[in-house]
């Protein structure tokens, strides 16, 4: 056992540290006040789990060097004065410990304010699940002109409750996110349904479901840190549960989910391309391979981050594998250069992490590099990098072409865009493809359209930027998720997404935002800083999150650092 004992002019806080030789790296702490200094009576301080020191207690009226979580009392409150009184509230911290209505978070830096509500427990819903596993099941069939598949049913069943969850601020506050895509959503259907005709507006209403139902289904259920860590460990295992099919698939050309499933149901024909490095490209069951590797290759990293947290790099690394080899069998450029993206900004930020501007001096170097392949390239711009990021030169300047005709449709019609109808090209390109999603929208939906899905895009990824959360663990899964939203930004210039894949990215968009909701470094636990003031609290009062815990907070963040205190 080993004791620190830290003494002040007007009492002693005593740290025991308790470690248990069968088990190193299970450490105990514990905490004793001594009122009438070092030799006066000890009182036991109250209990308060902690998930990085699971027994650690901790005490409102203590000085400040006695722990660097502990929220500390107005300047008014000396610390000769006894120890705060119980307080009355149901799961509030009293003398004698929390309440009995408190219940025991596993992270009190998740926990969620009273203007945030969550779910009851941290449990993953069970629509969750049925999201996930309808992505996975190959099936096609036809009602009227329709084509349907499971996601599209449960993303139908689906959108009613997730809209009232999101109107009653289940959900938490609404976001500037939320509002892009809604915008989004209202003009996709009015382009789509200019040249009239009642298909059209079913395939229409669809189309606006499958943008605003996967969002707000991740905005509604994934709400916690245990709940976002259980998504990423099913998605873990979609990627292992798929790779045995799709090595099957690169080898043999043999497609098994689908040969159990068409002699009753129809099915995504076989993608009919040529071997690349030798292999085929896999599919597994989803409509493309480019579909099926974007999706692997975009929880690449934040899978890793999830490991990473009880494992070393050695042994996270070897635990991803298989999302690694999932995405080479794709055989898709655009899906390795998402998961490469990932790799190389992880790497940067631990190379250049004592450098506070390092992220000013990687724009810059996007900015410079751009305006040498502008002025020192024979090349356009795309053109340069799209023939260096693609398997060969046919396949780059194919895209090229796509580029500079797309762009002449899109000012054919910039304002609607051209909805459902096809789009102007020379006769000898014969392919209807678009390669760049972001480029369909601006066909399909006019420049407003491209406005409002960047616009939501961009949102996401700078409302993740611009979060603080106190927990170390979920700064982590917010770095990892914004990463992988910029190596998925800068791969849809080169693929284009639909189905299965283009609901589980938009699913994804939502799926992180409970982390501006957490409790963040400035003690607050929204966007606007003042928000804990507004409910009645005085700015440097002890807070607690809902439950009784104290929220972990870092002293340099807090009015009573040494700086400020007398």
């Amino acid at each position: 056992m080993q004791n620190s004992c830290k003494t002040t002019q007007r009492g002693c806080f005593r740290l025991i540290i308790l470690k248990e030789p069968a088990k190193p790296w299970l450490v105990r702490h514990s905490a004793q006040w001594c009122k009438n200094g070092a030799s006066g009576s000890l009182t036991t301080l109250p209990e308060v789990r902690h998930p990085i020191l699971p027994k650690a207690r901790y005490i409102e009226g203590a000085p400040h060097r006695m722990s660097r979580y502990t929220r500390f009392p107005p300047k008014a409150q000396s610390s000769k004065e006894p120890l705060p009184a119980s307080r009355s509230r149901a799961g509030d911290l009293t003398e004698n410990g929390p309440s009995r209505a408190a219940p025991q978070g596993r992270d009190a830096a998740s926990a969620p304010s009273a203007r945030h509500p969550v779910v009851a427990n941290d449990r993953l819903s069970p629509m969750v699940w049925i999201f996930l596993a309808s992505l996975l099941i190959p099936i096609l069939f036809s009602v009227g002109s329709l084509k349907l598949a499971p996601v599209r049913i449960v993303l139908l069943i689906a959108v009613v409750p997730v809209l009232i969850a999101w109107i009653s601020g289940k959900c938490g506050r609404i976001r500037l996110a939320d509002i892009w895509l809604l915008l989004l959503a209202f003009w996709m259907f009015v382009t789509f349904n200019l040249d009239g005709g009642h298909s059209t507006f079913r395939y229409s209403m669809l189309t606006v479901i499958e943008v605003i139902a996967p969002y707000l289904l991740a905005r509604t259920y994934i709400r916690s840190q245990a709940q976002y860590e259980a998504l990423l460990r099913i998605l873990f295992w979609i990627a292992v549960i798929l790779l045995p099919a799709a090595a099957i698939e690169s080898f043999t050309k043999i497609r098994i989910y689908n040969m159990i499933v068409d002699p009753i149901f129809s099915t995504f024909p076989w993608a009919n391309y040529e071997p690349r490095l030798g292999l085929y490209r896999a599919q597994t069951v989803f409509e493309h391979p480019i579909l099926y590797g974007v999706m692997v290759a975009f929880f690449t990293l934040p899978v890793f981050t999830l490991f990473r947290q009880s494992n070393g790099w050695a042994a996270s690394l070897l635990r991803t594998s298989p999302i690694l080899l999932a995405t080479f069998l794709s055989l898709s450029a655009g899906a390795w250069m998402g998961a490469i993206l990932q790799a190389l900004l992880s790497l940067y930020k631990i190379i250049l992490r004592n450098v506070p501007w390092r992220w000013w001096l990687a724009l810059g170097g996007v900015i410079t590099l751009y305006f040498v392949v502008l002025f020192g390239s024979n090349q356009p711009v795309f053109q340069f990098f799209s023939g260096k990021l693609a398997f060969d030169s046919h396949t780059a300047y194919h895209r090229y072409l796509i580029w500079i005709y797309g762009w002449e449709n899109v000012w054919q019609a910039p304002l609607f865009g051209r909805g459902l109808a096809d789009w102007d090209r020379p006769i000898w390109l014969y392919s209807p493809s678009i390669d760049n999603l972001w480029l369909v929208f601006a066909i399909r939906h006019g420049l407003p359209g491209l406005i409002f899905i960047l616009g939501a895009y961009v949102t996401v990824v700078c409302t993740l930027i611009w979060a603080r959360p106190q927990s170390e663990t979920v700064r982590a899964y917010r770095e990892a998720l914004v990463f992988a939203l910029i190596g998925l930004a800068v791969a849809l210039v080169t693929v284009h997404l639909w189905s299965a894949t283009f609901n589980f990215i938009i699913f994804m968009l939502g799926a992180g935002m409970w982390m501006r909701d957490v409790p963040q470094e400035d003690g607050s636990s929204s966007a606007d800083p003042a928000t804990d003031q507004r409910r009645g609290a005085a700015p440097n009062t002890p807070i607690t999150a809902r439950g009784g815990h104290l929220r972990p907070v870092n002293s340099r963040t807090t009015n009573n650092s040494p700086r400020n205190r007398s």
